[in-house]
């Protein structure tokens, strides 16, 4: 068992202390990856996304907090490659600049893979945490 206080991780599932008390999430029902192709629906909630790094900007946002705390974010632009009808011609993808960055995403012309749930497309600010199996080639 690996956690904390609010997350409990088994090898059978995980465990999320929630407002109203703990809930188990199985692993059972997790589902293999398909084989990921250009741009694809990976499952019946994923895109699968491939593009390259058109621009990097450290400290592109900052998010204050009502204590007075702050997080800055660093911003990647992804060109996808090749253009599709059900992404944007552009992702801006943005990264928590208290964890490490890899370089990939900091380095203009770099191809990145990655899946992508379509809920997140609804707005301009996609975090990386939302990426899923994230490969740079």
């Amino acid at each position: 068992m690996v956690g904390s206080k609010r997350l409990q991780v088994f090898s059978a599932g995980l465990l999320l202390l929630l407002g109203s008390g703990w809930i188990l999430l199985s692993l059972a029902a997790c589902k293999p990856r398909q084989t990921r192709t250009e741009i694809q629906k990976t499952d019946s909630t994923m895109i699968a996304v491939k593009g390259t790094i058109t621009e990097y900007t450290p400290n592109a946002m900052r998010d204050h907090y009502d204590g007075g705390g702050f997080a800055t974010f660093a911003k990647s632009v992804v060109t996808v490659q090749p253009a599709s009808a059900e992404l944007p011609a552009t992702l801006q993808i943005y990264h928590d600049e208290s964890e490490e960055i890899p370089a990939c995403w900091q380095t203009v012309g770099q191809t990145v893979a990655f899946d992508l749930d379509p809920e997140y497309l609804k707005s301009t600010n996609i975090f990386r945490d939302a990426l899923e199996n994230v490969v740079c080639e």
